[in-house]
């Protein structure tokens, strides 16, 4: 492919037909259909799951994503209008559905039909508003706005939200609620509170797609044209830090409250959605290596049986809660995904044709749409009167048969009408052009980076350091068991006046065993020895608390000379089942605080920063983020900038 010709009005069909097998996944897993009612056979079973693993499709969502974005934007000449055409190619859509699925969630109609025409109102009424604006040209008014919007209610929902939750509920009246449920799902802040209600299951797929178009014309395309031409294996090695990144950031992200739910490890299908792109975009010697391997007609039978395979061993439902081996399952994912996007792409592909097809292609182009609105059209479909007397009619495989072909024709039908109605609307008609020659120059990006690099060199040093207390001094421990005792270890208390014990706890549990609220059938025990073994200290609590919490406290009363002396802790479960289990994240450490004074003396600051910096270095995989702002730095950027680059490759 020529790059003079490239254009991004061109659309890559076996992409659009990997979206809509994707879509298609997504809604057929929803849909709650027992294919052994059907044919009751195991390699039924398998095939079933591999056009209905909707977990797993979204992370070929993720791979597109980020093909794309290196495709149609290798250069941001101007991340205004980079987020804002991002920011609009979304929002409407989105912010209909939001609203109607708020409203209907507290004010329903009482059937399918008058809730579906409401829906119809109102994205006419959106299409109409959408029109005016647009001949207005208050697009990016409109955008400028949703931002503010956005980031006025991002501080609110850390800063005073905290205030108005409980554990047990949201302290406020009905009324109150409900405006608060549309507004933070609207922002898509609903994640950063644990008593919010996300309105839509779907909705948090979209969370981990906003933060990667934020980050993009900041952070991923500048670091790429600093990216040193003559060692392409900086490539890997920025590659792989950035997802090692990306896992430990998800480690940490349930101490913000409930966004532990958007698993930021799964980000990883954007960078290798990314990496693929970049390669097939500027069709260099790796490029057509590759295309001439993955042509051939047995590589492509090859990469379709391991991409089926795959969807169709989904991770079992146990193992969600262990987010470590979440983050490689779909890592693995993504380079499936990635190796048969490229099969796909290649050249005279059979593979390439066999997603070309026009129910595919047609599924994904409406893909947005029929994501978004198909669990309110399964929810709503499943309270007909009809099905009970279809089903008093029918063999139960017969009724699944007639469900997937009348269900599934109503998503797509009602998410054709919300795709030509609203995500077709732009407020421009003039497509940014695609510039692969001009790079941008050092300087420029020198001072378009700066400020993001150093929030993210302080950003750094605020997630490393686990507790943001100020009265506390912390530090960290690897794990050492005790021979033949898995659940005790012990550590060195490094400072007086030891208080908190820190450790990342996952309780692993069947989700269909059932469990009283309080959860008194099985108890998580914390118990502090000093190094006779002499009990000092003993926690009792429920162990679903742990969930969500990467970092669980053990806090205790100060023991006032613990410097320099050596304790034991002992965790454990009681009134444990055999599916309960207490996993404990080893490459996590343990996590000590020691309590000092409350002043703000100019030697306790210095003492305080000094500790911080202290702890934060003593973990590795800050090294490696602190590497990254050096590399972000140092690096110099070839007067050809990142066209040579990945040509070289």
């Amino acid at each position: 492919m020529n790059q003079d010709n490239v254009s991004i009005r061109s659309r890559l069909l076996p992409l659009d037909g990997l979206r809509g097998f994707a879509a298609l996944s997504v809604v057929i897993s929803h849909l709650g259909i027992n294919i052994e009612s059907i044919v009751a056979s195991p390699v039924a079973n398998f095939f079933f799951r591999m056009i209905s693993s909707g977990t797993t499709a979204v992370q070929l969502f993720f791979v597109l994503s980020g093909f794309l974005m290196a495709y149609l934007y290798p250069v941001v000449s101007s991340s205004f209008d980079f987020l804002s055409k991002r920011y609009l190619r979304i929002m409407p859509l989105y912010g209909t559905i939001v609203i109607f699925i708020w409203w209907n969630q507290f004010h329903s109609y009482d059937n399918f039909w008058k809730n579906s025409s409401a829906l119809l109102i109102l994205s006419l009424l959106v299409h109409v508003i959408w029109r005016c604006l647009s001949f207005l040209k208050k697009g990016k008014l409109i955008f400028i706005l949703f931002l503010l919007f956005q980031l006025v209610y991002f501080i609110f929902s850390l800063t005073l939200m905290p205030d108005l939750v409980s554990q047990s509920a949201v302290n406020l009246n009905n009324f109150q609620k409900d405006i608060l449920y549309m507004l933070s799902n609207l922002s898509m802040t609903m994640y950063l509170q644990k008593r919010l209600i996300v309105l839509s299951g779907v909705f948090w797929s979209l969370v981990p797609e906003m933060i990667f178009y934020l980050i993009y014309p900041f952070i991923v395309v500048p670091v790429v044209s600093r990216l040193n031409p003559q060692k392409p294996w900086l490539v890997l090695v920025v590659c792989l830090a950035v997802i090692k990144a990306l896992f430990d950031l998800d480690a940490v992200s349930g101490s913000f409250y409930s966004v532990h739910g958007i698993f930021i490890s799964r980000m990883s299908g954007f960078i290798i959605g990314l990496i693929i792109g970049r390669i097939y975009l500027n069709q260099g010697r790796l490029w057509h290596k590759l295309e001439t391997f993955l042509s051939r007609p047995l590589i492509n039978l090859t990469v379709l049986a391991i991409f089926l395979t795959a969807l169709g061993l989904e991770l079992p439902d146990r193992y969600y809660q262990i987010r470590e081996y979440v983050a490689f399952h779909f890592l693995g994912l993504s380079l499936i995904f990635g190796l048969t996007v490229m099969a796909a792409l290649a050249a005279k592909s059979w593979l390439g044709r066999l997603f070309s097809q026009r129910f595919l292609v047609f599924l994904g182009m409406i893909s947005f749409s029929l994501y978004l609105i198909h669990p309110f059209v399964i929810s709503q479909i499943s309270e007909f009167a009809f099905w009970g007397k279809l089903s008093s009619q029918l063999t139960i495989g017969w009724f699944n048969l007639v469900k997937i072909l009348i269900v599934g024709g109503l998503c797509v039908g009602v998410a054709g009408m919300l795709y030509w109605l609203i995500e077709r609307l732009n407020f421009t008609s003039k497509q940014p052009k695609l510039n692969l020659v001009e790079s941008v120059k050092p300087e420029h990006l020198w001072q378009k980076t700066i400020l993001p690099t150093l929030v993210a060199a302080i950003a750094i040093i605020w997630i490393y350091s686990g507790d943001y207390s100020p009265s506390l001094i912390m530090a960290r421990h690897s794990l050492t068991n005790l021979a033949g005792q898995a659940d005790k270890f012990e550590f060195k208390a490094k400072e007086a006046n030891l208080s908190v014990v820190l450790l990342s706890l996952d309780y692993v549990r069947d989700p269909e065993v059932k469990r009283n609220e309080d959860g008194e059938n099985t108890q998580l025990v914390f118990t502090l020895l000093d190094h006779d073994n002499q009990i000092l200290f003993v926690s009792t609590r429920s162990a679903q608390k742990v969930e969500g919490q990467p970092q669980f406290p053990f806090g205790f009363p100060s023991l006032a000379d613990s410097k320099g002396k050596k304790y034991f802790v002992k965790i454990s479960l009681i009134n444990a089942g055999l599916s309960d289990e207490i996993h404990i994240n080893k490459s996590l450490g343990m996590v000590t605080q020691y309590l000092t004074e409350k002043n703000l003396s100019p030697k306790y600051l210095t003492n305080l920063i000094y500790h911080r910096l202290i702890f934060v270095l003593s973990y590795p995989q800050a090294w490696l983020a602190l590497a990254l702002i050096i590399f972000y730095f140092t690096s110099q950027t070839s007067s050809s900038g990142p066209k040579d680059f990945w040509l070289i490759i």
